[in-house]
């Protein structure tokens, strides 16, 4: 049951970006879902865990850590626009996302830990996955798709594109959230949003069956 409940969070944040539904409509059911796990969580928690608390996933510095790169990166959307839904902590969970809209594009900005490191990252929906094309055509597109990472490599890191299951095709930026300054950080989300148009625009016309 609540593998299934986060599996609807998930398609509701691909309709989201793919303009499929409203912003309202996804904090809607989001929150609708989250009540859902948030009650099944009561339910199957055993007498002795409630007294002792949940497992956590994190814990120590790391934990610290990354409560200070949320803090961190929820200040410079602040700043960018007092309007962006900002990222959430969540006792036991080592990852945090929010969807925001800017300058015209999509994007998901994710904190978590990997391997002991605090990291942000950047993610733009480009295209959807393509579907019933022919082996050839496929196989070109994802070189083409290669050529163009090889090719973005930039001041404030290297943007690639990444296909996540399900949701699509996604112009991504990362980097340990250690040293990361306002400007830089701001700087990656004008340069990701300003460059997934212009990706998208030159694949649908090298390749007319993405959408």
């Amino acid at each position: 049951m609540e593998a299934e409940i986060r599996e609807k969070i998930r398609k509701l944040e691909g309709a989201l970006i793919e303009g499929k539904i409203t912003e309202e409509t996804y904090k809607e059911l989001k929150a609708k879902y989250e009540a859902q796990l948030a009650r099944l969580g009561e339910v199957s928690k055993p007498s002795k865990v409630s007294e002792a608390g949940p497992e956590k996933i994190i814990s120590g510095d790391t934990e610290a850590a990354f409560k200070k790169g949320l803090e961190l990166v929820n200040n410079y959307l602040g700043r960018i626009d007092p309007n962006f839904p900002l990222l959430k902590l969540k006792p036991g969970e080592n990852s945090s996302s929010s969807l925001i809209q800017h300058a015209g594009a999509k994007l998901l900005v994710i904190v978590g830990v990997e391997e002991g490191f605090i990291t942000v990252t950047l993610a733009a929906h480009v295209c959807n996955e393509p579907k019933n094309v022919r082996d050839k055509d496929l196989a070109g597109f994802y070189r083409r798709l290669l050529f163009l990472n090889a090719a973005n490599v930039t001041l404030t890191g290297t943007i690639h594109f990444g296909l996540v299951e399900g949701l699509g095709i996604f112009l991504m930026w990362s980097r340990p959230i250690r040293d990361l300054d306002f400007t830089e950080f701001k700087e990656a989300l004008d340069l990701l949003s300003g460059k997934t148009l212009l990706f998208f625009i030159l694949l649908r016309k090298e390749f007319s069956f993405i959408g």
